[in-house]
């Protein structure tokens, strides 16, 4: 039951990225200091609007509470119960003709300085001896760097590809897999934004409006607006909408790969047919999909200086999407509180194509009572 269209959320404009050793918190040791430097600046990667500071209070003390490198470690753990079964699952859906596009050609990390791509190699390096990807690959710095990706131009100082990694066209893989379960007999009921889940006995009733469905099981997985109807079903979980926008260039050489800019905390990513997607930025108004041009303005800015070839003024497709983010940065996977039939699956922050499959296989397994007792407590409601 989908709120409008499948996919409408934040499925189709993201980064399209798909990570192993990048698939981390997002607080950490560090990004405590340097978000509260530039929290309300308008052209900040992290920006909270001041209006809506009370409501994002108990977020927001939340997340700086897991920026510690304990907390880091801990939530790292979190995201690899799911983290470690990524690979296999989307070769298997691969072979079942979800996921086609997908390129696991690794990303390139790009940064201003030698320095920075060094810390951030080191800090890969590390992340990697989870055995999930390989390590990094060499540092490549100015001309060696420039005729390895040739699309970028002179802020491009050094880098290096996190081999193992992924990107694709989401849109693509997300018509995909509704193609997919669709064959396989799902139905899937458009325009039936549900506003309340009641449990009856053996069996749960989910409600949208005039329409009612009944079932054994629910799952509420509706991204950045599982908030507001856990609410209504007695669960009050710390989700709020980190707003992620997105446009499309036409660059006159297309990069080989994906790419993240290290300093400038946005990335761009091929979808095909000449096109190229930047994405970034972290928004917090209080809404969920209200537009601001300014944060598309501000990714160009930061990009810009790294790139040739592109004309910036004649961006396409300007997309903005709401990520469910957790404290913690993980998500909320479990039986809700006081239910019997009814689960949850959301919080995803911005991980979501990444985790999606084994968020599917781990739901299926704690529906059935075969999860294992460790990953049900890592990742419950409760927690």
């Amino acid at each position: 039951m989908e709120r409008k269209q499948p996919g409408s959320g934040a499925a189709r404009g993201n980064g399209g990225l798909i990570v192993w050793t990048e698939c981390t918190p997002l607080a950490g040791p560090g990004v405590l200091g340097h978000t509260l430097r530039t929290l309300f600046s308008r052209t900040s990667p992290f920006f909270v609007k001041p209006s809506s500071l009370l409501e994002n209070a108990g977020f927001l003390y939340g997340f700086a509470r897991q920026c510690s490198e304990r907390a880091f470690r801990e939530n790292l753990a979190r995201l690899d119960f799911l983290n470690r079964r990524t690979e296999t699952l989307y070769r298997d859906l691969k072979e079942k003709g979800v996921g086609t596009r997908i390129a696991p050609i690794g990303i390139l990390r790009v940064f201003a300085s030698k320095e920075a791509a060094l810390a951030d190699r080191a800090l890969l390096a590390d992340l990697a001896g989870r055995v999930l990807d390989p390590p990094p690959g060499p540092l490549m710095e100015d001309s060696g760097l420039k005729t390895f990706e040739p699309a970028l131009a002179g802020a491009a100082r050094a880098g290096f590809v996190q081999h193992g990694e992924a990107f694709t066209n989401p849109s693509v893989t997300v018509d995909e897999l509704i193609a997919a379960v669709r064959a396989k007999g799902v139905e899937i009921l458009e325009d039936a934004a549900v506003t309340d889940i009641v449990e009856d006995g053996r069996v749960v009733r989910v409600i949208a409006g005039a329409r009612e469905v009944k079932a054994d099981k629910c799952l509420l997985a509706a991204g950045a607006w599982s908030r507001d109807l856990a609410r209504r079903i007695g669960l009050d979980l710390p989700l709020v909408p980190g707003k992620g926008y997105s446009f499309t260039v036409r660059p006159a050489v297309v990069p080989q790969r994906a790419i993240a800019l290290g300093d400038a905390h946005a990335g761009a990513t091929p979808l095909g047919e000449g096109r190229l997607r930047f994405a970034g930025t972290m928004e917090f108004d209080g809404t969920y999909d209200r537009f601001n041009p300014r944060r598309i303005a501000a990714i160009k800015a930061a990009a810009a200086p790294y790139f040739q070839g592109i004309d910036w003024e004649a961006s396409e497709d300007e997309w903005v999407g709401p990520r469910p983010m957790t404290p913690d940065g993980a998500p909320f996977i479990g039986k809700v509180p006081g239910r019997e039939r009814t689960f949850i699956a959301a919080g995803h922050n911005m991980l979501g194509l990444s985790l999606g499959p084994a968020t599917g296989t781990v739901v299926a397994e704690m529906m059935a009572g075969t999860a294992e007792p460790a990953l049900l407590q890592a990742l419950s409601p409760r927690r």
